[in-house]
């Protein structure tokens, strides 16, 4: 992320709640942490928790129906956390983020798992040429995030306004509403860019999904 979008972050000491923290002058367009926390809750929480819920669920059963026979046999894997790593997770990116950024990054689900075991790694600030991997797997994520937007953004306009859906809702090109929302609300805030709005639900995901 460039410094003049990281400034935007340093700049707001309103903090998160509605009511300013007292003697912030952080004006109401600048407020980022306030208004990343609102879309938050309206996706996470109170009327979008249950579509989200069910929408997970929904997702985890049928991606179980289709590796698991119905049979009485015992069914053996070579890693029980991988397993859950590619189910449970493409469920959770899916209910969330939609289909259009899983099937057109085949690979996101488990670079994304890849790239959690280098967190760290990336944490310490060491160069690229000691960790390459890390990187690698940061600068591919990143990719495939400013080619959803993109793709998102552009599917979108074919949209009526009245047929988009609001809160937890599902989103057929954003996954939820919530993450629409969310990248017009980021997109919005000064020195903010393509680049740094991927960067920033880069870490979201992650959070997220893992």
């Amino acid at each position: 992320m460039e410094q003049k979008a990281v400034d935007a972050y340093l700049a707001d000491t309103s903090g998160s709640w509605h009511r300013p923290i007292p003697g912030s002058q952080t004006p109401w367009h600048g407020r980022v942490s306030y208004h990343t926390h609102e879309n938050l809750v309206r996706g996470l929480l109170g009327a979008g928790l249950d579509p989200t819920t069910e929408r997970i669920e929904r997702l985890l059963l049928a991606s179980l129906e289709g590796a698991v026979s119905r049979t009485s046999e015992w069914t053996y894997g070579m890693d029980l956390t991988e397993f859950f790593e590619t189910h449970l997770g493409s469920a959770i990116l899916q209910a969330l983020y939609g289909p259009l950024l899983v099937t057109k990054n085949s690979d996101f689900n488990r670079n994304l798992w890849r790239y959690d075991k280098q967190i760290m790694r990336l944490a310490k600030r060491l160069p690229s040429w000691l960790i390459p991997e890390a990187y690698r797997l940061r600068d591919e994520l990143l990719g495939a995030i400013m080619r959803w937007h993109q793709q998102a953004t552009l599917l979108s306009e074919t949209i009526p306004s009245c047929e988009r859906t609001s809160g937890g809702e599902a989103d057929p090109y954003w996954g939820s509403a919530m993450m629409r929302e969310r990248n017009k609300m980021l997109l919005s805030i000064e020195g903010q860019d393509a680049k740094s709005v991927a960067s920033t639900d880069l870490g979201f995901i992650w959070a997220y999904a893992l």
